[in-house]
């Protein structure tokens, strides 16, 4: 009876070792198998293959906030907020010609509100949305923007034209707003 309990537990542990294996090999066995490379192996001349990692960033000062956020396949944006003027823009790195191809704008002062002496917090987090009727689609990122004075919230993405970048061509627009919110429902008197 014990060494049919331990016989049942080493069955089971020998087919979970096997899913995991599966799960875990299985796709780069099958890009081997094909002749094909990893989607996610970056290429370099006398060095190893090297997985492609892709990394968000934030930061700030006094006087602006920066992020980066990915808007398409192996396509980056660059998010400014001024601090002194509300302006939060997109400057948006072209695959093909390694220059800004692309310049999204807002105000972000008429979304928040003109409260006195704002603190802005800024950061990037992916999204995937569904593709409308228009020939733009929605970017993979959006930028959300808080007033740590009043605790408004505001979250923008970007239409984005995926043919145009293709051909090198530049884009510009607004930044449009997904939606708001309340960080802070009490209002903090001092």
């Amino acid at each position: 009876m014990f060494a049919r309990i331990w016989q049942i537990r080493y069955s089971i542990l020998a087919a979970a070792l096997l899913f995991t294996c599966g799960v875990w090999w299985g796709p780069k066995i099958r890009h081997i198998l094909a002749g094909e490379d990893s989607p996610n192996t970056v290429h370099l001349a006398g060095e190893a293959d090297l997985p492609k990692l892709w990394a968000d960033a934030a930061s700030s000062n006094d006087a602006f906030a920066v992020a980066t956020g990915p808007i398409d396949q192996d396509v980056e944006g660059f998010y400014t907020l001024d601090y002194l003027t509300g302006d939060l823009q997109c400057a948006v790195l072209n695959y093909r010609t390694g220059k800004f191809r692309g310049l999204f704008r807002t105000n972000v002062i008429k979304d928040l509100g003109a409260g006195q002496n704002p603190k802005y917090l800024m950061v990037t987090g992916r999204i995937s949305l569904p593709r409308g009727a228009s020939p733009a689609r929605v970017a993979e990122s959006a930028v959300y923007v808080l007033d740590s004075n009043t605790g408004n919230f505001v979250v923008y993405t970007l239409p984005w034209r995926r043919e145009m970048a293709s051909v090198g061509a530049p884009q510009a627009g607004q930044l449009v707003v997904l939606d708001y919110g309340r960080a802070r429902e009490s209002v903090v008197v001092e």
